[in-house]
């Protein structure tokens, strides 16, 4: 079934639906709220979150997936580390816990993602440690490749400086006759 479709059979059970959905999405003053329409949805005994039903995208609700840290794809070395060192070893307890609390609304969406979520703690836990131990040895990956300090090439172009010359004595030496051949 489409939105759309679901969204008339909605507003045939509570008639004016539509045309709050709309005002919502317009951003009308005196639109009703995201809770106002999901508990409508939710008394009529539908199953769906008001997302599956309106047409805002991201971008029409003010999310920047290009600036919004919460997408982050490029990480320096330190962001890195601090974003690995920000990932708990139960990472789930916390949203465990706000679904739990949005759960006790009384909203049966609410109660059903806290069920869902629980069921499925562990590998959400899983995939955590998994983004941690990926954050880490991107850091170390990150590091490894850092540029050497100046001191490094110093020394190393000295050295190579060094052999050189001692190359171009021994070279020079090797042109000269010797001792021994003078002498005869």
């Amino acid at each position: 079934m489409s939105a759309k479709a679901r969204i008339a059979e909605i507003d045939k059970s509570l008639p004016g639906f539509a045309a709050d959905l709309a005002a919502y999405e317009s951003g009308r003053e005196g639109a009703p709220t995201v809770n106002d329409l999901q508990q409508r949805i939710t008394n009529t005994g539908g199953q769906e979150g008001l997302g599956m039903l309106t047409t805002q995208t991201a971008a029409d609700a003010g999310i920047d997936a290009a600036t919004d840290p919460g997408f982050r794809t490029e990480y320096t070395e330190q962001q890195a580390r601090t974003a690995a060192q920000d990932i708990g070893d139960n990472p789930a307890a916390a949203i465990s816990g706000t679904l739990q609390n949005q759960a006790s609304s009384g909203m049966r969406i609410d109660a059903l993602r806290s069920e869902l979520f629980s069921t499925r703690t562990a590998d959400y836990n899983s995939a955590q440690q998994t983004l941690k131990t990926n954050l880490t040895h991107c850091a170390d990956e990150l590091a490894d490749a850092r540029p050497m300090p100046w001191q490094q090439k110093a020394l190393i172009a000295a050295a190579i400086v060094a052999v050189l010359l001692v190359g171009v004595r021994a070279w020079f030496n090797s042109r000269k006759p010797s001792r021994h051949q003078a002498q005869r």
